[in-house]
């Protein structure tokens, strides 16, 4: 079996953006007008094939995504709006 786990990406109006790990799939929210939230999966054959392919896609410096994924992996709730 295939270990999958799941980003979920919040992108708010006021231009934050936060980022968290999940082993599971997050648990659905009633749709809110102050967020938009997205959920992709991470593993061999997912949306990412890990963490480091996703956070190469965002903007901001190696050192900014190393950090990122430290704390997405330590599970963490991540600010990630400087990287967006």
């Amino acid at each position: 079996m295939k270990k999958v786990t799941y980003l979920e990406t919040r992108f708010y109006d006021n231009g934050a953006a936060f980022a968290r790990l999940w082993n599971a799939q997050p648990p659905q929210e009633k749709d809110s007008n102050k967020y938009d939230m997205y959920v992709d999966t991470i593993g061999k054959g997912q949306n990412y094939e890990s963490l480091e392919k996703w956070a190469g896609e965002m903007e901001g410096s190696y050192l900014d995504n190393s950090q990122v994924i430290e704390d997405l992996q330590a599970g963490k709730t991540v600010n990630i709006s400087h990287l967006c």
